[in-house]
C-alpha cells in the first residue's frame, strides 16, 4: 500500500499537509521474523506502524521468564513499549512473523503533535484503542 494512502486510511489522517511532513523521512521497512525491534528500557527513537506482519510485546518477571504481555497484528496498529513517546520501553518487541512497518523518527513526530491538534488527537485515539484492546485480551484471560 502507497505510503500517503496508508497513513489516510488506517490511521485516519486527513490533513494533508501533516501527512506530507509525516511522510518526509518515514520508510516502509521490511524485518525478518523473531527480531528485536525494541528492548525494555531503550528509548524509541522510531514510530513503528504495522502495515504487515506479527509482532508481540513481552517482558522477563523477576525469575527471568519471558511473559507475553500482548500482540500486535492488525494493519495500522502502533509498536508501541510504551504509551508515553519518548520515554523508556516498559516492555520488549519483536517480530513473530516477517513484518513490514511504516517507521516515523519520533524527531518528525513529536515536533508536528505539539504544532496539529489532529495528530495529537490521533494518537489519543491509538493510545485509547490500544487500552481497551489490551484490557480485552486479558479479560478473556
Amino acid at each position: 500500500m502507497h505510503k500517503e494512502l496508508f497513513l489516510e486510511k488506517c490511521l485516519n489522517l486527513s490533513d494533508q499537509s501533516v501527512v506530507q511532513k509525516l511522510l518526509e523521512d518515514a520508510q516502509t521497512i521490511h524485518v525478518k521474523q523473531n527480531s528485536l525491534l525494541i528492548e525494555a528500557g531503550e528509548i524509541q527513537q522510531q514510530v513503528l506502524v504495522l502495515v504487515r506482519g506479527v509482532a508481540r510485546g513481552f517482558l522477563l518477571d523477576a525469575d527471568g521468564r519471558d511473559i507475553t504481555d500482548c500482540f500486535v497484528y492488525r494493519q495500522g496498529e502502533l509498536l508501541m513499549g510504551c504509551n508515553a513517546l519518548g520515554t523508556p520501553s516498559l516492555i520488549s518487541l519483536e517480530t513473530m512473523r516477517d513484518c513490514e512497518l511504516l517507521s516515523i523518527p519520533l524527531s518528525r513526530v513529536l515536533p508536528l503533535m505539539d504544532e496539529n491538534p489532529t495528530l495529537l488527537k490521533c494518537y489519543i485515539q491509538f493510545l485509547l484503542k490500544g487500552l481497551d484492546r489490551h484490557w480485552e485480551g486479558k479479560m478473556l484471560q
